[in-house]
């Protein structure tokens, strides 16, 4: 038996599956954000979340290149670097480094 990620339709084959897709017009993706209560909650799902952040971040720095590279702007890295209250570290890959954080 296959259950569909996104819409949690259960099939009992591949070709039902696809059945379903084409009639349902199911992509058959889970949606990553949407809710899901405590119980529910895996390692699966969390290690989910924990890449969508990643891709979140990707974007992110991706579009502030982009738009430095279009607009030429270095005065907007220079404010935020010289800001005291950031206290974030940026580290190779896109991780966090949260570790200097004093609370």
């Amino acid at each position: 038996l296959y259950r569909c990620p996104r819409c949690q339709c259960v099939t009992c084959c591949l070709e039902c599956c696809r059945e379903h897709k084409t009639r349902s017009g199911c992509t058959g993706k889970r949606d990553r954000t949407g809710f899901c209560s405590f119980k529910g909650f895996s390692d699966t799902q969390l290690a989910s979340d924990y890449h969508f952040l990643e891709d979140v971040l990707k974007v992110s720095e991706g579009s502030k290149r982009l738009y430095h590279g279009i607009c030429g702007n270095s005065s907007f890295k220079s404010s935020t670097a010289s800001n005291k209250r950031s206290k974030k570290s940026y580290q190779p890959g896109g991780r966090v480094d949260l570790g200097n954080i004093a609370g």
